[in-house]
């Protein structure tokens, strides 16, 4: 389902709006790095700490922390992504997969992750590779 401003998205015909391929991957990915780890009673990994960060000097050992800290979510997300590809594997039949999982929604490994002070901010760029062999670039504000 696509998000806009923390709410789902619904189009004109009434009906939510779906989000797929590699915008997917860009909103789930960005709900992951906002979200205050342990919120989410289901999955417990789900979320990130960089929300401790914000208003901190950014010294290079923090911007390191940060740095380690989205390499953590973001092996968090593949995994959990994994899973998620698995049990829908085992529950669904073929042709439902194949309407859920595309090679463009499906993250193989990261590409990189930068981490870099602004002005007033701090930007980390996670760039990821899919299963289409196509990158996806999602890029956060702290």
């Amino acid at each position: 389902m696509r998000v806009i401003d923390g709410d789902i998205s619904v189009g004109g015909d009434g009906k939510i709006v779906m989000v797929e391929g590699t915008e997917r991957i860009k909103q789930e990915l960005a709900l992951w790095l906002l979200e205050p780890l342990g919120t989410d009673p289901v999955y417990p990994k789900f979320g990130a700490d960089l929300w401790t960060y914000i208003g901190a000097p950014a010294f290079e050992d923090n911007l390191m922390a940060i740095r380690t800290e989205v390499t953590r979510v973001v092996n968090n997300y593949i995994a959990a992504q994994n899973e998620r590809i698995a049990q829908d594997k085992q529950s669904m039949s073929n042709e439902e997969f194949l309407q859920c999982w595309t090679d463009y929604d499906i993250v193989t490994s990261i590409s990189s992750i930068n981490v870099s002070q602004t002005e007033t901010d701090v930007r980390v760029i996670v760039s990821l590779s899919t299963a289409a062999d196509t990158e996806v670039t999602v890029e956060q504000t702290i």
